[in-house]
């Protein structure tokens, strides 16, 4: 019954399947190397999601590693076969979506795909949404199914950051609870079509019954004033949470705040018990994808003699400090990850010289001049964070390829000389999340007429964003990360064949002008149509979803 109504959840009111770069095998890689595991390469490996949903995060990895097996599982059938049939459109050969029940294939009950071992399994966004068992499922999934060195990836809700959304959540349910609706019909004398045959409100009915609810207490409080509320004992961490994680009118956020606060389950917990359970089926933590988990500056605060020894004990004192209300925890096989430590291993235990040379690094930064004239340098990765001024090189060499990626080896061969700095440099905005990182590059190349043009392995990818107004998938860039790509971006980008840049402008002016669209402009903060636009104004935006494209990484030489 319970796996039924997160089945039905799923199928009536069905995330877009979007893809996530901190799952990807390209990040998982790179971790496992920086904590000294010889994990599968990306290029050749097999690849397990549980819960994927269409298919959308593992669409891009299987494009760029064509010798590599990825398996999708998802208990809806619905998007399952609708995923397949994507996959199909796309011309994706080593990507196979299957729906299955994760409890069933814990105890053997899968198909041929699971007769052998998975180098990566990846878990996005299921771990806290499930009951107990099915949890259980997950960690002996990984238990029976990962190789040796295999790595798997679970992304769940964490206290303590998530003790106030629980308020929140309560909140919700409690005001789209049929027992609500009805007392706020009878009062408005509403009539009660808003409740279906079975006598409970549908999906959309929910989230905007606790929509309309929190913007109601949103309003009040705004309107009477911070102080007002405070002499009230209103309480003012509802209300920020409200605006900050509901209050929103996008619609992508709508499936967001529906399969996060009003799931059957949503199963926080601390840190320290995830690890807990996941030792008890034979698995152990090896590392968290970001970085921060283990090097954050707010450890300094714990008083000298009372940093602990054990580092699930201390990443759980950094998980208070920080109020932490998410993880992307990977786990190995027990017996490997002890091994691992044994030897030295961990990121506790620092990263090997040779290992970060091995990674493609990826930072942007913007420069601005405070009132008195000094350089601030500000991260465009994480804008929390201000550079010394006195690395602005450094910062240079990032900005002349950012949002494409840098080589650590190569840039050590340039500034052969101050290889120390860098060293230092880099590891300390690695710590802060000022610099990204990847085992595989992002290279950015410009569209130029019969030298570069629109990656043949993705032709098929881009034409499904072209066809639809309404895709399930999110688009991703070559690191798997999601970026925004409208049916005329993607139309444009199958006229770059390595035609000129000409032809491409008459291709763009064709579409525009036979679908009837028209170009727009954004001023004051408002969407303009442009009357007539002029050739001008035409390359302008053909420049501009050129440099998206190509930012993107679609774009090889000829």
């Amino acid at each position: 019954m319970q796996e039924n109504n997160i089945k039905d959840t799923y199928d009536s009111v069905p995330y877009t399947s979007n893809p996530f770069a901190i799952s990807s095998i390209f990040r998982l890689e790179a971790i496992a190397k920086m904590s000294g595991f010889e994990p599968a390469p990306h290029e050749k490996c097999r690849v397990l999601e549980l819960g994927c949903s269409f298919g959308g995060n593992l669409m891009m990895s299987a494009l760029r590693c064509p010798d590599s097996e990825f398996i999708g599982i998802d208990l809806s059938s619905e998007q399952i076969e609708r995923g397949s049939k994507i996959v199909e459109q796309m011309g994706i050969k080593n990507l196979k979506l299957i729906q299955g029940d994760i409890s069933q294939i814990a105890t053997g009950g899968g198909s041929r795909e699971f007769s052998k071992k998975f180098d990566y399994i990846i878990v996005h966004g299921i771990y806290s949404w499930v009951p107990d068992f099915v949890k259980d499922a997950i960690f002996e999934v990984g238990k029976n199914y990962l190789s040796p060195h295999g790595l798997i990836y679970i992304s769940y809700n964490t206290y303590p950051g998530w003790k106030g959304k629980d308020v929140l959540r309560d909140l919700m349910l409690f005001a789209a609870s049929n027992e609500t609706a009805l007392s706020i019909a009878a009062a408005k004398d509403i009539a009660k079509a808003e409740i279906d045959a079975n006598g409970e409100l549908s999906a959309k009915n929910k989230l905007a019954m606790a929509k309309g609810f929190c913007t109601a207490l949103v309003d009040f409080s705004e309107k009477i004033g911070q102080d007002e509320c405070y002499k009230l004992g209103i309480s003012r961490h509802t209300i920020n949470f409200a605006k900050e994680h509901v209050l929103t009118n996008n619609p992508e956020k709508d499936y967001y705040v529906m399969h996060e606060y009003f799931e059957t389950f949503n199963d926080p917990c601390y840190f320290k018990d995830f690890v807990a359970k996941a030792r008890s089926h034979g698995l152990d933590y090896v590392a968290d994808t970001h970085l921060q988990s283990h090097f954050s500056q707010i450890f300094e605060a714990i008083p000298a003699g009372m940093m602990p020894n054990d580092r699930i004990i201390k990443e759980q004192f950094g998980d208070f400090l920080l109020n932490k209300a998410f993880r992307c925890s990977i786990l190995g096989l027990k017996e490997s990850v002890l091994e691992l430590f044994k030897a030295g291993g961990g990121l506790d235990g620092g990263v090997k010289k040779s290992v970060l040379e091995s990674l493609y690094l990826q930072a942007g930064f913007e420069y601005q001049n405070t009132r008195d004239g000094k350089l601030e340098i500000i991260s465009k990765l994480n804008k929390a964070h201000k550079i010394n001024p006195e690395l602005k090189w450094l910062c240079d060499e990032f900005n002349a390829l950012y949002p494409g990626t840098l080589s650590l080896k190569d840039l050590l061969e340039k500034y052969s000389q101050k290889q120390d700095i860098i060293w230092a440099s880099v590891a300390h905005l690695l710590a802060l999340g000022v610099i990204d990182f990847s085992a595989a590059p992002l290279r950015v190349l410009g569209y130029e007429g019969a030298k570069t043009r629109l990656k043949e392995s993705l032709r098929g990818y881009i034409s499904y964003f072209a066809s639809t107004d309404a895709p399930v998938i999110g688009a991703a860039n070559e690191l798997n990360a999601l970026i925004s790509l409208s049916p005329l971006e993607a139309k444009v980008a199958l006229l770059c064949d390595g035609r000129d840049l000409g032809k491409v402008l008459k291709g763009f002016k064709d579409i525009i002008k036979s679908s009837g669209q028209s170009l727009v402009q954004v001023r004051n903060g408002k969407q303009e149509k442009i009357e007539a636009p002029n050739d001008a104004v035409f390359k302008g935006f053909l420049d501009n979803i050129l440099e998206k494209l190509s930012n993107a990484g679609y774009f090889e030489k000829i």
